[in-house]
């Protein structure tokens, strides 16, 4: 019997900085927080677009609320669109972005985000196509990295 999904042809890859953000261990206890995302989540972006042949990216942040490191994050991913002119960048604010996954998720192709929004999205849209355990994970750095699934 095969697993039912809420929507079919369902195809996203979702790019979450899992080191930076308003998550960020020890720092958000603190109240410090964090104030500039590393490029590592436009390499990301780099490789996925390259090696799938991905031709949309959306980028999923809250600028006009957290300015400082959503700014930064959306600064961050519109530098790094311009090395790709035949990649589209969207940009969608996260609350918006939930309501749109579950309505029509075709229309997405990559989606970057933050740590804690990515959190929220990639549980999001899992639950479209079956559940947590269908939807692969992988946290990978420069020298190792854990798969999930």
């Amino acid at each position: 019997m095969a697993i039912k999904s809420v929507h079919k042809d369902v195809d996203i890859v979702f790019l979450r900085e899992v080191n930076e953000g308003m998550m960020s261990s020890s720092v958000v206890m603190m109240g410090a927080g964090e104030f500039r995302p590393n490029d590592e989540i436009s390499i990301g972006m780099r490789v996925i677009t390259r090696t799938r042949r991905r031709r949309k990216v959306t980028a999923v942040h809250e600028e006009p609320v957290y300015r400082i490191c959503c700014g930064m994050f959306a600064e961050e991913c519109r530098k790094v669109a311009k090395e790709f002119p035949d990649v589209r960048l969207e940009e969608v604010m996260v609350d918006s972005m939930a309501m749109k996954l579950v309505m029509n998720p075709q229309q997405y192709d990559v989606v970057v985000t933050t740590n804690q929004f990515g959190d929220i999205l990639t549980d999001e849209g899992a639950g479209l196509v079956g559940g947590l355990g269908l939807a692969p994970g992988l946290c990978a750095g420069e020298r190792q990295a854990m798969a999930q699934g």
